[in-house]
């Protein structure tokens, strides 16, 4: 989000975060050190995040920008098994009205019904 501010655009290329390496039993005085970890989410669900959180944030630049880049990864995708996981993020994440993600995904959907309505993690 912060690239996009700056730049006006993102390349959604994987981010580290650090994440504490905590076992059970460890005292607050003997913490583990951090690992870094760059898993990130299927191209299809980051889109759905970063469009969800322009949403939340009020970017209407960012918004419009990861829906296009959405709806061109719709397109390649909507096949994968990546539909699933973004259906349930943007019907989790965004609110019913106003940000053209379920909207795009309906209409994908409805386009493609018969194929889709074969698969079981679809059903």
């Amino acid at each position: 989000m912060l690239s996009f501010m700056y730049n006006f655009h993102y390349d959604g290329s994987p981010s580290r975060s650090a994440e504490p390496n905590l076992r059970p039993g460890t005292s607050i005085n003997n913490i583990a050190p951090l690992t870094l970890t760059t898993a990130r989410p299927p191209p299809l669900l980051f889109e759905a995040k970063v469009c969800s959180l322009a949403e939340m944030y009020s970017i209407p630049a960012l918004k419009s920008h990861s829906l296009s880049r959405f709806s061109t990864l719709l397109d390649l995708h909507w096949h994968s098994s990546q539909l699933s996981p973004a259906i349930l993020e943007v019907y989790e994440s965004t609110p019913e009205h106003g940000t053209g993600l379920r909207s795009l995904l309906a209409s994908k959907c409805m386009s493609n019904f018969s194929t889709l309505s074969k698969r079981d993690d679809c059903k």
